[in-house]
């Protein structure tokens, strides 16, 4: 084994023979991911007239980040005891910060309201997919449709000559998979995420 290292793995859900194959192992289940798939899309405007979506600008980091630091508690990184919960966090600041480096993410999109950003959704394309890597709202405004206004802005914007719109979410996120049903994605298949840690 490796000294002081972390390996992440996930498998198939109808995997049998791998799934018993890592129960003899090290390594521990963490949770369990879903993944939805959409390719009919509406032209119907759901902007809020209170809220402007649009483009990232390098201006927007230090608010991204902020957001991306507080909003994903029902992370794989923080259900695992091994993470403390501050690693958790800059764990996910820097997957959001990483689009500002130009090192992930095709798009970044934000929310607006009264000039301060409170929602981003990070995309990445590939294999003529639009991938939804990162979607967060502030908590003071969550519940009002700002989620579903940025995926409406992609749908809009952003779907010309790709096919669908992937995202996958945890299994605990019951507002998520709501959110997803919501707006006619489906379920497409699902797997169990596993941890090890080698410096236990």
């Amino acid at each position: 084994k490796y000294k002081n290292s972390f390996i992440e793995t996930k498998i198939n859900t109808n995997d049998v023979n791998q799934l018993n194959a890592i129960q003899r192992s090290d390594f521990e289940l963490i949770e369990c991911e879903l993944n939805f798939k959409k390719s009919n899309y509406f032209s119907q405007n759901q902007f809020k007239s209170e809220v402007k979506i649009r483009l990232a600008k390098k201006k927007d980091e230090d608010h991204v980040r902020e957001i991306a630091s507080k909003s994903f508690v029902k992370s794989r990184f923080y259900k695992d005891q091994n993470f403390e919960k501050k690693t958790a966090s800059k764990i996910k600041e820097e997957w959001a910060g990483n689009f500002f480096r130009g090192e992930r993410g095709d798009y970044l999109i934000v929310a607006e309201k009264n000039n301060s950003v409170i929602g981003f959704l990070l995309i990445l394309i590939k294999n003529d997919n639009l991938i939804i890597d990162l979607i967060a709202v502030k908590e003071e405004s969550r519940g009002l449709g700002i989620a579903k206004s940025m995926i409406a802005f992609v749908e809009e914007n952003h779907m010309k000559d790709l096919r669908s719109i992937l995202v996958g979410t945890q299994l605990s996120n019951l507002s998520a998979i709501n959110l997803y049903n919501s707006l006619d994605f489906r379920l497409i298949s699902s797997h169990y995420a596993f941890h090890l840690h080698t410096n236990k």
